[in-house]
């Protein structure tokens, strides 16, 4: 009799560690305490206007994050880097991205990007800075590309990645750069006026070392329109989504592709905010989600960009370009810098709880928009339509996920994979669901829980 309460002793402990493990793992960070509207940043008074503009940030696979915007001053300009170490929730100033090339000031619009993977002989983990350098007169400006290895303490000069004339619009400038790797290479997308063809379109160089750039490929280019401010993430089913404004037709666009270099260039993609300009997107728990600066609020979809879309609130109201940022502990990081305007603005921050599938997408559901209207070079748009989704059939699950026999820590791992995942989501499998109620989470914990250290029988 004591040999069994023994081991019944030891298989509760042992479910407990288990569902300790999965609580600390997944569940928690759900649970962290929202945090902002929050100040990082406050112009003083004098400074020109708008004091700052254009917020950057991004999370570094070591956790840390990093931020940047436009500050606005009489000296040379520089891109001011800070970091935080608890997930956005405070910042502290690390450095300075200063023009070493032409020594006439970082001035617009920077763009952060940790290197996912060697390129050339910058290790993974390097951190970038792209952005506009030009003097105050605007007699030129050009795309240049900064590196830091020491967790941007200090930056050094890269390449130039594209060189335009003078920065005003309708006089050959570039513009709005934008940095993503894949198939080992670096690719920055940006704005171009430099096409007497076009009154600006967007494009994309690669490189293979960050030096030496290929040449100029179109990604959206429509007679007498002016898209910009292009933004590009890679979607659960390995497709890319590309959002950007369009001057001249107005709103705020997307369009999707599976190879992030080819993007029909001819193809103005679809409209999901009519009277919307500068957009964001990101794509985090299988979700994609949409900032634009005519909006408050986000948008949401969990079919790959296809279909309908859903608003959720923000924590950080519509300004120009304002960035988002999928964070570890699982919430959304948002950062904005106000309008380019007369006023002086502050860089403001803030956290949110982010998507976790279909049915458990509405941290503050607002509304639902109906499908964005696809926009052509015609006059008429194209109706999208939506293919019909099928439910997957129910299958019987023992908890023995991966039908070895017995129901241990490599079935607990299998299910943290999808934990907080619903059917629907990419990350859903229907098998892991072992009450059949359509999410896997901590019910399904506790049933794997009860059986631990179980042998079992597959059918």
């Amino acid at each position: 009799m004591e040999i069994c309460i023994g081991k019944s002793i030891r298989k509760v402990l042992m479910a407990v560690t288990v569902m300790a493990v999965l609580l600390n793992t997944f569940v928690m960070p759900s649970l962290v305490e929202a945090y902002g509207p929050s100040t990082m940043f406050k112009p003083s008074t004098g400074v020109p206007a708008p004091g700052a503009l254009y917020a950057r940030a991004m999370q570094a696979s070591n956790g840390k994050m990093y931020a940047t915007f436009e500050q606005y001053t009489t000296g040379v300009s520089v891109f001011p880097i800070y970091e935080s170490a608890n997930n956005g929730q405070s910042w502290t100033k690390v450095g300075d991205v200063k023009d070493t090339h032409k020594g006439v000031g970082m001035r617009w619009e920077p763009q952060l990007y940790e290197l996912p993977q060697p390129i050339g002989n910058m290790p993974a983990g390097t951190l970038l800075c792209a952005g506009l350098v030009l003097p105050y007169d605007r007699s030129f400006c050009e795309i240049d590309l900064y590196k830091s290895n020491d967790s941007g303490r200090n930056w050094s000069f890269v390449s130039t990645i594209a060189v335009g004339k003078v920065a005003t619009p309708g006089n050959d400038p570039v513009w709005e750069p934008f940095l993503l790797v894949d198939n080992n290479k670096l690719i920055c997308y940006y704005s171009d006026e430099r096409d007497s063809a076009y009154s600006q379109k967007l494009v994309h160089q690669t490189t293979t070392d960050g030096i030496n750039w290929g040449s100029v490929v179109n990604d959206v280019a429509i007679s007498n329109q002016r898209p910009g401010m292009v933004e590009v993430a890679k979607m659960p089913n390995g497709n890319y989504i590309m959002t950007y404004e369009i001057v001249g037709t107005g709103g705020a666009y997307y369009k999707i592709s599976s190879n992030p270099e080819s993007w029909n260039a001819k193809d103005a993609g679809t409209c999901f905010d009519s009277k919307g300009s500068s957009p964001y997107c990101v794509v985090m728990n299988g979700t994609v989600i949409l900032s634009s600066a005519g909006n408050n609020n986000l948008y949401t979809n969990t079919n790959n960009g296809t279909g309908g879309w859903t608003q959720i609130s923000c924590v950080i109201g519509s300004c120009y370009s304002r960035c988002l940022v999928p964070l570890s502990n699982g919430r959304l990081f948002v950062i904005g810098a106000g309008w380019n305007g007369s006023g002086l603005n502050s860089v403001t921050y803030g956290d949110m709880a982010g998507p976790v599938g279909p049915a458990t997408s509405t941290p503050t559901k607002v509304t639902n928009t109906p499908t964005p209207t696809k926009v052509t070079n015609t006059p008429t748009p194209t109706k999208v339509t939506i293919a019909p989704t099928s439910t997957p059939t129910p299958t019987v699950s023992t908890g023995d996920l991966n039908k070895d026999g017995v129901i241990n820590m490599a079935d607990v791992i299998l299910l943290a994979n999808v934990f907080n995942s619903t059917r629907g989501d990419s990350k859903f499998v229907d098998g892991y669901d072992l009450n059949r109620d359509g999410v896997i989470n901590m019910a399904d914990v506790i049933f794997i829980a009860g059986k631990f250290n179980t042998t079992v029988k597959n059918i």
